[in-house]
């Protein structure tokens, strides 16, 4: 039985930390009071929530020390800080739209706050030029201040006008800022401060790639004065003003440049013209190996056109090469007794792009395995394309003292 020489009641009460944020609680300590610096522990359940919000508190007070009157209060009033371990963001998305030839096009950029907080918040906003700009009327400046009540995933916007024109020009970018974030001292951050807004242009041509492939149809070249021609083309919508230039990029899975010759890799289309062109001849060798898909891209448009939707084509590259293997006849006497070998020698005549194989297997001719003239074989000889690389089939035959022709087997 334990006997407690004292208790004291005490009580939970609110601070800034209210309702829900914890639970109550009045009940009695109750001390032993027989050992010095004896601690009894309150425990008090606090909520959990994902509410952005500040610290809190509550208090805990001592009352009415029961059982004795040696016993007083030091401090009867602790608080309890509740940290908090939430927070939100402010986000701002991009834009990019068309300008259109005339009036004006509405960039909507949204600001999104990414979870609740317990009061609300202000962040002001405005334009900033970068290549477009305000004095060549490419948009209309704004600015302001968005106001948010804390709801999670609330969405403001901000509207930017953007002037239509029909001059062809690159396309530009001016940003939307966001500044002076003020959360009343929440855990609320901003990212990425700005917004992008880029204004495609769609007054310059648009620039589509076209595959033009001699009778050979991209075969490596027969003969010097017969190659295979492959033009590349690039046609725009309409004359361009001024000489625009594009990149020719050339690509493709075991495609090197020393598989093909490119007269250029800038094709220009001149000043009031459609098109221009560059050829691209494969380049004729003497090594055996597959077809290769090459992949035609135009890049880094000038200033003056833009991609189409056709920006690139395929085709194929087939190989003229062949490489023979071939295998030696070979003779041997056959010894009165044990075994002797018979060495076939397997040839590769040409140089091959990668590594491959051939089975074997001995046959019987006059020679017979049945008679013990030889020992079957069989296996696999793997090359790996170097060219007059020789492999050896060794086949044991059996030595033995009978009077007989000369007797032959085969190596398939």
């Amino acid at each position: 039985m334990c006997v407690y020489l004292w208790a004291g009641a005490y009580a939970t009460a609110d601070n800034t930390a209210q309702g829900s944020d914890y639970t109550a609680a009045n009940s009695t300590v109750k001390f032993l009071g027989n050992v010095a610096n004896e601690t009894q522990t309150i425990s008090i359940i606090v909520s959990g929530d994902e509410l952005v919000e500040l610290d809190e508190s509550f208090l805990l007070t001592l009352t009415n020390i029961l059982n004795t009157s040696s016993v007083q209060f030091a401090d009867s009033t602790a608080t309890g800080t509740i940290d908090n371990d939430d927070a939100a963001t402010l986000t701002i998305n991009d834009v990019t739209l068309a300008e259109g030839n005339s009036g004006t096009t509405t960039f909507t950029f949204n600001v999104t706050l990414s979870a609740a907080v317990d009061t609300g918040l202000t962040v002001n906003f405005g334009t900033v030029d970068d290549s477009a700009t305000t004095n060549d009327s490419d948009y209309t400046a704004d600015s302001g201040t968005l106001t948010f009540v804390g709801t999670a995933n609330e969405s403001m916007t901000i509207d930017v006008l953007v002037t239509g024109d029909t001059t062809r020009e690159p396309d530009e970018a001016f940003m939307v800022a966001l500044s002076a974030l003020s959360a009343a001292g929440r855990n609320v951050t901003i990212p990425d401060m700005t917004g992008i807004g880029t204004i495609t242009d769609d007054d310059r041509a648009e620039v589509n790639l076209s595959l033009n492939v001699s009778a050979y149809n991209g075969s490596e070249a027969e003969n010097v004065g017969n190659p295979s021609v492959i033009t590349i083309t690039a046609t725009a919508t309409t004359a361009v003003s001024g000489d625009q230039t594009f990149t020719v990029d050339v690509s493709g899975l075991n495609v090197t440049s020393g598989d093909y010759v490119l007269t250029s890799q800038t094709i220009t289309i001149p000043d009031g013209q459609t098109q221009g062109s560059v050829v691209l001849n494969p380049e004729d060798d003497s090594l055996v190996e597959a077809t290769e898909t090459v992949t035609v891209a135009l890049t880094n448009p000038s200033s003056g056109v833009k991609l189409g939707a056709v920006a690139s084509a395929t085709f194929d590259i087939t190989d003229n090469d062949a490489a023979s293997l071939t295998i030696s006849d070979a003779t041997v006497v056959e010894s009165n007794a044990g075994t002797t070998t018979l060495t076939f020698n397997v040839t590769n005549d040409s140089p091959v792009d990668a590594a491959f194989t051939v089975d074997f297997n001995t046959a019987d001719g006059t020679a017979t395995v049945a008679e013990f003239d030889y020992t079957a074989k069989s296996g696999t000889l793997t090359f790996d394309g170097t060219p007059n690389q020789t492999l050896t089939v060794s086949i044991d035959v059996t030595g033995d003292v009978i009077s007989e022709v000369d007797e032959t087997l085969l190596v398939n």
